[in-house]
């Protein structure tokens, strides 16, 4: 049975997603593609090493104090001291971009909510886990003449229910991506 929490966090993320898809009429909208190095925090960090990210990204930018974006990214971790195989996350995130004052390129804040879907060794006995989360972080934009260039750094907490013994889990990341955007 699909859990309660997965449709409010579907209905959330579209919820987020769909407000600049609105607009797009006033703005356009913008494709990106990167990745780059995750690097695993809490339970995640005790069965991986840092892997890597690839990520695509829907981002507008109209003419007000905040922008939107929607990602999808996948996140492969390498695993520690094991060989029974890698760790992997798939994540569907939007949130908003907001901008600073900055000399070098032009800075933001960026913060929103997502889907997780975790998968491998880090999950213990279970195939995969499901779950809501948010993130938050900071990046640089650089214009080109052709394509701006990002290079953000986020911090992503997974809203893991509790293992067998009744501690609730932590599942963190912090993903360095830098992404070409058309």
């Amino acid at each position: 049975m699909f859990p309660f929490r997965h449709v409010v966090a579907a209905l959330l993320t579209v919820s987020v997603i769909s407000v600049p898809l609105a607009a797009a009429a006033q703005a356009p909208i913008r494709v990106g593609l990167g990745g780059g190095i995750s690097m695993p925090v809490g339970d995640i960090a005790k069965t991986s090493n840092s892997g890597i990210n690839l990520t695509a990204s829907l981002n507008y930018d109209p003419k007000l104090p905040i922008g939107f974006e929607a990602n999808a990214s996948y996140h492969n971790f390498a695993p520690k001291g094991r060989s029974d195989g890698n760790s992997f996350i798939m994540a569907v995130t939007g949130g908003i971009t907001i901008p600073i004052s900055g000399t070098l390129g032009k800075p933001y804040l960026m913060g929103g909510v997502g889907y997780y879907n975790t998968q491998g060794p880090t999950t213990g006995a279970t195939d995969a886990e499901r779950d809501v989360g948010g993130y938050g972080g900071v990046g640089i934009r650089f214009r080109g003449r052709k394509a701006d260039f990002h290079v953000k750094a986020v911090f992503h907490e997974i809203f893991a229910g509790k293992n067998a013994a009744g501690v609730t889990r932590s599942r963190e990341m912090i993903p360095l991506s830098f992404t070409v955007v058309l």
